[in-house]
């Protein structure tokens, strides 16, 4: 990724990263689950419930109601995540997907307003 910046990110840009790593993960975990690599699926969801440990241990949790509800919704999604692990079956990714996928959006859309015109978009 390049930004006009060099290598500086902000912590709102750093955030966004690992929203993507955790995304990405996820992504190439139900391919091999399509594809019945099931070590291949722990791998990744392993990578991404790292990813998503990374968002929680982020958290300002002095910051009151947004960060404990973040909290809890990462730790639901890693709670869903190991379930994912051990299960054949591929809803419980496709709903952290989902939900990662519209936190993300929603950091977007602060880091945005806070940062000016950046915008974080693969």
């Amino acid at each position: 990724m390049s930004t006009s910046k060099g290598t500086s990110y902000t912590p709102g840009e750093l955030i966004l990263m690992v929203y993507d790593g955790a995304i990405d993960y996820l992504k190439k975990a139900e391919e091999m689950l399509n594809r019945g690599d099931l070590e291949g699926k722990k791998k990744m969801l392993f990578r991404a419930q790292d990813c998503i440990t990374e968002l929680m241990c982020s958290l300002n949790m002095e910051a009151g109601e947004i960060a404990n509800s973040l909290y809890r919704l990462y730790d639901y999604s890693n709670r869903r995540l190991m379930q994912a692990s051990t299960q054949g079956e591929g809803e419980p990714i496709k709903e952290v997907l989902t939900i990662l996928s519209e936190l993300k959006e929603g950091w977007n859309e602060a880091v945005q307003k806070e940062e000016g015109t950046f915008s974080y978009d693969r």
